[in-house]
């Protein structure tokens, strides 16, 4: 069956009937089953009624769209199911592994689906990002290649969305936490009020591994630095003092002692209205107030106009957002690993922070030396918001501080 298939995608695919025929022996451990194949212990489909499982995965697609997009190939079952649509005039579907892929095409007869002239075949590096409306196969999101992790990421992203928003309109005492920090909110400026640094290059430093890599450069080069809450203790344990401090999570006060208040007293408080009362309370220094555009702070937006930072869930968003907002034109991350490194999730000298046990990191992103490294679902969601910010602003030159932690798109690597 491979060569009657491969004839096929050769006419209508020949860089991809390239990639096929270069696929020698799959590098998976493989199980034939019944009806489906078990690749790496995940199971390919269903064992027991593949249609009726084609037909649940096809109720995502809208009965009267014309175009539709399938990430990952399984058996060819989706792809019939969807093509059994008269009024369907355009299915593109996206390879996720080209080993999967290779397997399939070897095991099940699919021939209809690949000659259908609606049938669009993609690999994952020639999709921009996630297109509507679409579904995407569990199995292959798992069994992802390296190339199309990143594709993959965002496609859970957009299938977790709707849980994570949930999440957060659900909290209890959120509500509470506003009215609390109103008297703050009210009377501390707007982030339009910060004075502009006199230099072209900011420092932002993440809480990551990695961070402890650069601290003798910052001890001795001084920077301008915007640093995330969780890494303050790394810092100024090792004598620097960042410009500007961003915190936006409401229990960030257990980042902070007496002693670290007194010596941030010249450094600037970036804050959200969700943040922790007591750090609001205790920062000598002064404070600016922002807030992200997300329907959790709709409220406030209401009662106070601010200028707003992007926010996706992690606090180095608003503070690159801030350090671009700061006229930066090269912003330096340092720290910003998304990933377990040393296998620790954040950087030594830092023990009040969010230490995370390594048997968490279940999952995995590649780093600049194109080695997976171990993560977890919501750095590699904060990972790809990130990227998809720094594709907004081509003008500034973003550079990413270690090959150790997670590979970022659109970033170059800093050699000091």
């Amino acid at each position: 069956m491979f060569e009657q298939h491969l004839e096929i995608i050769s006419k209508r695919w020949p860089s991809i009937a390239n990639e096929l025929s270069r696929v020698d022996k799959p590098n998976v451990h493989l199980d034939v089953k019944e009806n489906t194949l078990v690749i790496n212990h995940i199971q390919l489909t269903s064992d027991v009624d593949r249609n009726k499982e084609s037909q649940v995965q096809a109720t995502l697609i809208p009965e009267d769209c014309t175009e539709a997009y399938l990430f990952g190939t399984g058996l060819g079952d989706c792809q019939t199911t969807l093509l059994s649509r008269n009024h369907l005039v355009a299915l593109h579907v996206v390879i996720l592994n080209i080993e999967v892929f290779w397997l399939s095409l070897n095991v099940n007869e699919q021939s209809t689906w690949l000659a259908d002239d609606r049938v669009s075949l993609h690999t994952a590096e020639t999709m921009l990002d996630v297109a509507f409306p679409f579904i995407a196969l569990p199995a292959e999101m798992q069994l992802c290649d390296n190339r199309s992790a990143q594709l993959c990421d965002r496609l859970a992203i957009e299938l977790n969305h709707e849980f994570v928003s949930s999440r957060f309109q659900s909290e209890a005492d959120f509500k509470q936490r506003m009215v609390e920090n109103m008297r703050f909110v009210t009377q501390d400026s707007s982030i339009k009020s910060l004075p502009l640094p006199q230099v072209n290059e900011i420092f932002v430093c993440g809480a990551g591994p990695t961070l402890n890599n650069h601290i003798d450069w910052l001890k001795t080069q001084n920077p301008y630095i915007v640093a995330v809450d969780a890494s303050i203790n790394t810092l100024l344990t090792n004598g620097i003092t960042p410009d500007i401090v961003v915190s936006i999570d409401h229990t960030s006060a257990k980042l902070f002692d007496d002693r670290m208040y007194d010596q941030l007293k010249d450094a600037s408080l970036v804050y959200f209205p969700n943040s922790d009362f007591l750090l609001l309370e205790r920062w000598q220094g002064q404070r600016f107030v922002s807030y992200s555009e997300t329907p959790m702070y709709a409220d406030v937006r209401e009662e106070v106009k601010l200028e707003p930072l992007f926010s996706a869930g992690s606090v180095i968003h608003p503070a690159v957002d801030l350090a671009n907002k700061l006229g930066a034109k090269t912003i330096y991350l340092l720290g910003t690993d998304f990933a377990y490194v040393y296998g620790s999730s954040h950087a030594k000298g830092n023990e009040n922070a969010y230490q995370q046990s390594p048997d968490l990191a279940t999952q995995w992103v590649i780093n600049s030396h194109g080695k997976r490294v171990p993560t977890m679902a919501n750095l590699k969601a904060y990972l790809r918001d990130l990227e998809r910010y720094i594709e907004k602003y081509p003008q500034v030159a973003f550079i990413n501080g270690s090959a150790e932690g997670a590979k970022i798109e659109g970033t170059t690597l800093w050699s000091t």
